[in-house]
């Protein structure tokens, strides 16, 4: 399995410049990555699955075998991750658990735990735990697991600090996650409103109106406060900022992973990396982001080169090309038959998608789309959970395509669609980029769209194109007004600007349109990407390739965009 995940989102970064540190604790060299804490330094404590710096030569975990209370340093194996070879050997059809968690700071401030009903487990008598196919450290919530750091005494709250929370897997409804350095917690609530909550003292950075992650999937949690505001971002994407109050001291009280200080509540998550640096390194933060997310291929963060650092601030970028340096997943493909699994597709080199891994994972049988990445850093993945209603992508024995490119396939009768929740988009001042191809002449809408239909929801009808059999015509709506021009069956780029001061202007592959009317303004909630829908009845036969969104006008960067996707695609 992990093979297969290496050719399709990148290879986890291997051994360099000889052999690696080999099982067990001691000194040898450091894996072939650059290990965050080799560049990054100065950190306070520092747990991982993997070795974060070239010269730690200690253990990774000290492993409880369950069914005789039998303990055992682990060490990392040839490529700097824990020795899953030695846990399976250790524990064999055993439980194995976490009784330490080993700092690797050189500050030894291990997190420990010596009850053994409290530990997190690493095996559960068959497998090593594993997030993304790389191992992780479970917290079941219903145990009160929790490790306890001797961090706090090296740590005093009222200074700056930076907190990096790595591949911490958000639980299930109505648990938490933790990591509590009592006036400095930073909680993560999987319940009503999604919370994200940094405390500090008697201040508290609360954001909640769904910016936490609304599923169950990994992410990187990065907190920083310096002595004055802090901040969160949550898969490199901003999520609040507050004023600061430094709170008096306790030197009382240690912190805790996995638990609420006090008891009161616990985790029920995975992690697998935490590090704690007792200062503000903002200024390194899109930097230890990216060494983290090379590693554990996490998700698409916020691009800082290629087309989307050119053209920033877009809502949302989905496409078969990578359009940022920091985009690493493009789509995740289902197969169409059992063992209906899925795995993640990345790029070439070269930026492309990754075709040859769609074969390889694919061979004789069709696989289909259920997510498609966005590659904006906001994590505005377009998803759809309903194998009928995804669409395809390879067909068994090739990659589907659209002039010479890769193209989701959307098949009318089936009623394919991709799902986003788009709220944060407002249609008042909108830019929209839409690369796609009618196959049919049976009316149907793609591009963005929102649920309800024209009569009973005149403003609930976004700008997209609109394939109509009577007059064969486009149409770009925006409550009842639109705009038409002659219409084929042909690949298209098709355009729009909407700013408050003006109307909306459309385009078609580059050329102006008439002008639509329009005066609209706010935030509506955007369903559908891909094949859109409203009143449920306006599916579509087409293929599509890219759909970019930015909540601001960039009509003075209309002709290089436009230029810029054209050329891509080879549209004329």
């Amino acid at each position: 399995m992990w093979i297969a995940i290496q050719n399709a989102v990148g290879a986890r970064q291997g051994v360099g410049g000889g052999p690696g540190p080999g099982p067990g604790p001691g000194p040898g060299p450091g894996p072939g990555y650059t290990p965050p804490l080799d560049t990054y330094t100065g950190a306070t404590a520092a747990y991982s699955v993997r070795k974060l710096s070239s010269t730690y030569s200690g253990s990774c975990i000290e492993a409880y075998r369950v069914s005789d209370g039998a303990t055992q340093d682990i060490g990392f194996d040839a490529d700097g991750l824990i020795d899953t070879a030695a846990i399976i050997a250790f524990g064999e059809a055993s439980e194995v658990r976490t009784r330490t968690w080993y700092d690797q700071s050189g500050n030894a401030l291990d997190a420990v735990q010596t009850t053994a009903s409290q530990m997190p487990q690493i095996y559960d008598g068959s497998a090593v735990n594993t997030e993304n196919d790389t191992p992780a450290i479970l917290w079941d919530g219903t145990n009160q697991t929790y490790l306890q750091t001797g961090l706090y005494d090296a740590w005093s709250d009222g200074s700056s600090f930076t907190t990096m929370v790595f591949n911490g897997r958000r639980g299930p409804t109505g648990s938490q996650t933790y990591w509590d350095i009592e006036s400095g917690v930073q909680r993560y609530s999987s319940g009503a409103g999604n919370i994200f909550a940094l405390f500090y003292g008697t201040s508290q950075l609360n954001v909640s109106s769904n910016v936490a992650p609304t599923t169950q999937g990994i992410h990187t949690w990065y907190s920083v406060a310096s002595e004055t505001d802090a901040a969160v971002y949550i898969d490199g994407a901003l999520k609040g900022t507050n004023t600061r109050t430094n709170p008096v001291g306790d030197t009382n009280v240690s912190a805790y992973i996995g638990s609420r200080i006090g008891g009161s509540q616990w985790n029920s998550c995975h992690y697998q990396e935490i590090i704690h640096w007792g200062s503000d390194v903002a200024s390194d933060r899109t930097g230890i982001e990216s060494n983290v997310n090379s590693y554990y291929q996490i998700a698409n963060l916020p691009a800082t080169s290629g087309f989307l650092a050119d053209y920033p601030d877009a809502a949302a970028a989905h496409s078969v090309r990578q359009l940022s340096n920091n985009a690493i997943k493009c789509m995740r493909v289902r197969r169409f038959v059992a063992p209906f699994d899925e795995q993640d597709i990345g790029f070439t080199a070269d930026g492309d998608l990754d075709e040859a891994a769609i074969v390889a994972f694919g061979g004789s049988d069709s696989l289909l789309v259920s997510a498609w990445y966005d590659k904006s850093g906001q994590q505005n993945h377009a998803t759809q959970v309903t194998p009928g209603s995804q669409p395809k992508i390879y067909d068994g024995t090739h990659v589907v395509t659209v002039n010479g490119k890769p193209s989701l396939g959307f098949v009318r009768n089936a009623s394919q669609s991709l799902t986003i929740d788009n709220s944060g988009l407002d249609i008042g001042t909108l830019t929209s980029m839409c690369v796609m191809k009618f196959n049919s002449i049976i009316s149907g809408q793609v591009g963005l769209s929102l649920s309800g239909n024209s009569t009973f929801y005149p403003n609930k009808r976004w700008y997209a194109p609109y394939y109509s059999s009577n007059g064969a015509n486009f149409f770009y709506f925006h409550g009842a007004t639109n705009v038409s021009t002659a219409a084929d069956q042909s690949q298209h780029l098709h355009s729009m600007i909407k700013s408050p001061s003006s109307n909306a202007a459309p385009s078609l592959d580059g050329t102006a349109l008439s002008t639509i009317s329009s005066t609209a303004t706010g935030v509506d909630l955007a369903t559908d990407v891909g094949m859109c829908f409203w009143n449920n009845s306006f599916y579509a036969d087409a293929n599509q390739q890219e759909v970019i969104y930015w909540s601001i006008d960039q009509t003075s960067n209309r002709t290089a965009i436009e230029t810029d996707i054209m050329t891509y695609y080879g549209i004329p």
